[in-house]
């Protein structure tokens, strides 16, 4: 985690929080800090910022939908390459999706014509794919691991497409996420070790599915913030570490905007008071936090961490109180075994326990978001053909300070059969 050096800092530590607090109304105690800035007058000017990207080395991308031209900069904002290729002119309207493969090369995502523009890492155009995409295109994100990943229609689609444009899967997720279906959406893929992740940002959710189309977990931003009235999730981003970051748009007509961090379980790290021009987000190498907005210029932030957080927005009623809760079940390869997430209420121990499965604790120190590992016993996987399906009735205990809950789930492991 980057943090901030001591030395000279008292020196600098007012000019640090007067330049936060007027572009930040409400930050907490200027942790935010900024290191970078570009835009006109003190660089090319922007006539509208549509889409932010980070390269290799830490470049950043910057799409001016309005004139049609992609812009590299380097990660200080020192001015590299600018290419327009046969974009064209999109407007003033969110219609690209700007990304950077790991070799730089460069790709433009047209939505509402479903045409992807590839370009070379001088800015040579290379290819166009033209994609097959039901519904409205929300988002387009490149696979790190080859492909793509699109978010579209009335039903918040996710299909994945191969390198040549084909799809290879595609679901519906609308109905677990519960928002409507009009708005925007931001999707993103990230690496992980078992599996890897899908996040989708719309409305007040974020929902986290694998690359096969199962769903994992949602976090909602109205659990956090109460009376959320505005738009909610804005922009999604995530760093090389699992974390998450979001901005959000709280109200409509109140300048209540926030840039949270979460971890890879979604539990929030930090929350941040943003100015309510801010609608873009790019996160580079060692978590440098990029944002732009409708004052058309780039600036880069580093944030101090641990820093007291902006507290929760004051409410008529308090939040309800949190419950102990089961939110999925993630298998490992060839389902030997199972991890089942959970939300802890508070600091205590979780027990999974079952007639069939090895029975095991984990201690969570806060309320918050967790996991714990299923197994069968020893007994029921033994070393024979055929596989057959295991559905093992698994419960879940929590107990802490405030009591003791249990839930009860079933999980489906592959054992074998033994020989008779």
């Amino acid at each position: 985690m980057a943090t901030e050096r001591r030395s000279r800092w008292f020196g600098s530590a007012a000019l640090i929080a007067a330049f936060v607090l007027a572009f930040f109304p409400g930050a907490a105690g200027a942790d935010l800090q900024k290191t970078a800035e570009w835009g006109a007058p003190e660089g090319p000017p922007f006539n509208a910022i549509g889409d932010l990207a980070i390269g290799p080395g830490g470049t950043v991308g910057v799409y001016d939908q309005v004139v049609g031209r992609a812009r590299v900069f380097t990660a200080d904002g020192n001015f590299i390459r600018g290419f327009s290729g046969p974009l064209g002119r999109n407007g003033s309207e969110d219609t690209v999706s700007l990304d950077f493969r790991e070799d730089g090369s460069i790709t433009v995502f047209d939505r509402p014509a479903s045409r992807l523009h590839q370009f070379s890492a001088a800015g040579v155009p290379t290819g166009q794919i033209d994609f097959d995409i039901p519904g409205n295109v929300r988002d387009f994100s490149v696979d790190p691991d080859g492909g793509y990943i699109a978010a579209s229609g009335d039903d918040l689609r996710l299909t994945r497409f191969d390198e040549s444009g084909a799809e290879v899967l595609g679901w519906a997720t609308a109905r677990v996420l519960g928002e409507p279906s009009w708005g925007g959406a931001q999707v993103e893929f990230d690496s992980h070790d078992i599996d890897d992740r899908v996040f989708l940002a719309t409305g007040t959710k974020l929902g986290m599915f694998s690359r096969s189309g199962e769903f994992w977990a949602t976090w909602s931003v109205a659990d956090e913030e109460c009376g959320v009235t505005g738009p909610g999730l804005t922009d999604l981003a995530l760093d090389g570490n699992g974390n998450i970051f979001l901005l959000a748009d709280l109200s409509a007509t109140e300048d209540r905007n926030m840039l949270f961090k979460l971890d890879q379980y979604m539990n929030i790290l930090w929350r941040e008071a943003i100015d309510s021009g801010i609608n873009k987000l790019a996160i580079g190498p060692g978590e440098a936090i990029y944002l732009a907005g409708s004052d058309l210029k780039v600036r880069r932030f580093t944030r101090t961490e641990p820093a007291v957080p902006v507290p929760r927005w004051n409410c008529e009623q308090p939040p309800a109180p949190k419950k102990f809760e089961l939110l999925g079940v993630k298998y490992g390869p060839k389902r030997t075994w199972a991890r089942v997430r959970f939300r802890a209420p508070e600091a205590g121990k979780v027990t999974v326990s079952g007639p069939k499965i090895r029975r095991r604790s984990v201690t969570v120190a806060d309320a918050g978001n967790g996991a714990i590992t299923v197994r069968a016993k020893p007994k029921f996987m033994k070393p024979a053909r055929p596989r057959r399906q295991l559905k093992l009735a698994v419960q879940i205990t929590f107990k802490g300070d405030s009591g003791q809950y249990s839930e009860s789930t079933r999980v489906h492991l592959k054992g074998k059969l033994r020989r008779r």
